[in-house]
């Protein structure tokens, strides 16, 4: 209901949320209730969402590992295999019923591949290492991430202050009022729709026709508006997507800022790379993942992108190295915003894995020690048993004689 009044968020994290919530809830019903097996089928409840709901099994795989990192530090070899089962037969199952789509199509320049073929030191990064704009592109992202992060803190504090005279749908409709009245704004300043709804088709246009520096950068504005009001209000809606947006309208607005008519770069074509690299930075600086942000950009972008693969990473590392310096990771922030800590979940998780370590150890050790009791009792009974024979025995021979 949300998503078809035009709401500003994405739809991928209630998807998630969806199948995390069936994998644990099939499996307490069929007996499987112990803290440790519903951590497991958690884990793999949220790759199968991620991996159907964006048509990447990859990322799917790289964001349960990663995600699983803030509530336990155990990783078995079993349970990457069984995450890695399970994201690939949940996007089996999507491109079965929804085809085998990819979410962006966007337009390369003809010479990219070439200018970063090796051989030389102006064919790694691109001519005159023009790639190396990832880096600011991260610091921009970062220093984003923080203003989102800060923003959403402010503003939920005053809506939970506020309650009593603005209750939630109140808050609701105020937001929905104020998103909708800058998307009307951002598109009538440059005809992208965006704002309103999830705004992917926004940024296809971005990555295939020529969008001026202003219109890139109002659009960032306006998206990153409406997803902090969003998430201010708590909306029943996906973060990921919306970041994703931002950060490559963001990234588009600052390769725009390159000479566009300088035909040693690539022809006009250095603004979709650096959308890429937004895309990249500001996914990396709020969740502060390392590998997802990376894996899904190449997955819902095409193969195209693993050209990108070191200014990627380059973006990625610096762009979470700041936030760090900055601000929490903006999930977590939300958590602890309402009252779910994630480092206590962490620790109840590990003291209960301890606890089953050591009592998977004492049934171990009762089950020896019931083995070792029984084989001594059986020499024992055989020792007297032999005793007993040759006690009997020896009468008769002395009879005899």
């Amino acid at each position: 209901l949300f998503l078809m009044s035009g709401g500003s968020l994405g739809a991928e994290g209630p998807s998630i949320q969806v199948c995390t919530s069936f994998a644990m809830l099939a499996g307490w019903y069929s007996g499987i209730r112990a803290a440790v097996t519903q951590s497991l089928l958690a884990s793999l409840g949220f790759s199968c969402g991620f991996a159907a709901s964006f048509n990447a099994p990859l990322a799917g795989i790289t964001f349960a590992l990663e995600e699983l990192q803030h509530v336990s530090t155990r990783l078995t070899q079993a349970t990457i295999y069984m995450i890695m089962v399970a994201a690939a037969l949940s996007t089996a199952v999507a491109r079965a019923t929804a085809g085998n789509y990819q979410l962006f199509q966007p337009t390369w320049a003809e010479d990219i591949l070439q200018s970063i073929e090796g051989g030389s030191v102006d064919k790694i990064l691109g001519k005159k290492m023009w790639m190396l704009i990832a880096i600011p592109i991260a610091v921009a992202c970062s220093l984003c991430g923080f203003v989102i992060s800060k923003s959403t803190s402010v503003l939920h504090r005053l809506v939970q202050k506020y309650r009593p005279l603005a209750p939630l749908p109140v808050a609701f409709a105020l937001q929905a009022l104020i998103t909708a009245s800058f998307g009307a704004l951002v598109f009538r300043t440059t005809g992208l729709r965006g704002v309103w709804g999830i705004g992917a088709e926004s940024l296809q246009i971005a990555m295939t026709k020529t969008v001026p520096l202003g219109h890139l950068l109002l659009f960032a504005i306006g998206k990153g508006l409406a997803l902090i009001l969003g998430m201010a209000v708590r909306c029943p809606a996906d973060m990921l997507e919306p970041v994703l947006i931002t950060g490559g309208f963001l990234g588009g607005a600052i390769g725009s800022l390159l000479p566009q008519e300088d035909t040693e770069l690539l022809q006009g074509g250095t603004v979709m790379p650096c959308i890429i690299f937004g895309m990249v930075g500001l996914f990396a600086s709020c969740f502060r993942f390392s590998l997802t942000p990376i894996v899904i950009v190449l997955e819902i972008v095409g193969t195209e992108s693993y050209s990108l693969i070191l200014p990627a990473v380059l973006c990625g590392f610096t762009a979470s190295t700041c936030s760090d310096h900055l601000f929490p990771a903006l999930l977590e922030d939300i958590l602890e915003q309402d009252g779910i800590n994630l480092q206590e979940l962490a620790e109840q998780a590990e003291e209960t894995f301890e606890a089953d370590d050591a009592a998977r150890e004492r049934e171990e050790s009762e089950e020896e020690s019931v083995e070792t009791n029984g084989r001594s009792m059986n020499r024992h009974g055989t020792s007297k048993s032999h005793k007993s024979r040759h006690s009997g025995s020896a009468p008769s021979e002395g009879s005899d004689r």
